[in-house]
């Protein structure tokens, strides 16, 4: 029979790793460590990347928002020369308008100034040399002295006794001082009418002297 050998168990926790075990956990601690490294290298070089092109972007901001203050002060400068423009337009609209309303008031003037004096012209010119005045006042004086002429030879008819030369004469002279006096209504009409055309006329002059003081005052040499 064979002798029994005791039979010696090992317990686990007397157990080693193999060896192999051991080595590949170097190897992979040492893979992943690589490539802990390259990806902080890669993130570095990242970083440096995104850094330089932020301060690219920065320099660039820099430069725009100078070019957007020089544009704004351009803006601004621009803004003050439309003001000064604007208001020297509205100076020279103002100074235009003024200036037409001087203008067409004087042509007012003129025309009014040019109806006075035609209507005094036609006034004047209807006791004037020619007119139905003048023409009346001849006739009336021949009227008159054919008249006195009449009388004269009426009285010295009648001194001679010729009664019916004398009533002939009489008669004529009669005549004579009646056309006369016709006369004399027609010079009289004719002076009422140039009266009353006249104190028309003065009327026309004082709202003239009104009318030359609102023009000067437009034209702007009223006081």
């Amino acid at each position: 029979m064979y002798d029994k050998k005791p039979v010696t168990i090992e317990s686990r926790a007397s157990r080693t790793v193999p060896q192999w075990t051991i080595i590949i956990a170097v190897i992979a601690g040492i893979v992943l460590i690589g490539a802990a490294i390259a990806f902080g290298v890669n993130a570095s070089n990242h970083l440096t990347t995104e850094q330089a092109t932020l301060a690219v972007r920065d320099t660039e901001l820099s430069v725009a928002e100078s070019d957007l203050v020089n544009a704004k002060d351009g803006l601004a400068a621009a803004t003050i020369e439309h003001e000064d423009r604007s208001a020297e337009q509205d100076e020279l609209t103002r100074t235009v308008r003024a200036q037409t309303a001087c203008i067409r008031a004087q042509q007012v003037d003129v025309a009014t100034l040019q109806g006075i004096i035609a209507r005094q012209t036609d006034n004047f010119n209807k006791t004037a040399e020619d007119s139905g005045y003048a023409k009346a006042d001849i006739a009336r004086g021949t009227a008159i002295g054919k008249a006195i002429d009449a009388y004269y030879a009426a009285a010295l008819a009648r001194s001679e006794g010729r009664t019916s030369a004398a009533r002939s004469s009489l008669s004529t002279a009669r005549a004579q001082e009646r056309k006369a006096n016709e006369q004399r209504v027609i010079q009289k009409r004719v002076l009422v009418d140039v009266d009353r055309t006249a104190a028309a006329i003065a009327t026309e002059l004082e709202a003239f002297e009104v009318q030359l003081a609102a023009t000067a005052k437009a034209c702007g040499l009223g006081g």
